[in-house]
């Protein structure tokens, strides 16, 4: 296997959730099919203690998003808050970064 990769995500909705949910319970099946080894590194969401759909540790949130895109070690954005105005920002600030 190649480095960790190490993956910000954004929003944790219905899909956002869903994502989280299915790359910390998987991680194994999907590391084994892909090679790839990785590392789910923080979820900006607008609330950190608001009410979940899922079961995720809690020390994963953050409601500063901008600081997560733009870490030079964060080497995938996943974007699932949908909209285009503040996604499109921290999508443009996590290029930046890198």
């Amino acid at each position: 296997m190649r480095k960790t990769v190490d993956i910000a995500l954004l929003g944790c909705g219905v899909v956002g959730g869903g994502v989280a949910d299915l790359l910390l319970r998987d991680r194994a099946r999907i590391e084994a099919l892909t090679g790839v080894r990785y590392n789910l590194k923080g979820i900006a969401v607008r609330s950190v203690d608001k009410p979940r759909g899922v079961d995720l540790p809690h020390e994963l949130f953050t409601s500063d998003a901008a600081k997560l895109v733009g870490e030079r070690d964060t080497d995938l954005v996943i974007e699932c808050i949908g909209g285009r105005d503040l996604a499109g920002e921290y999508i443009e600030r996590a290029l930046e970064a890198r």
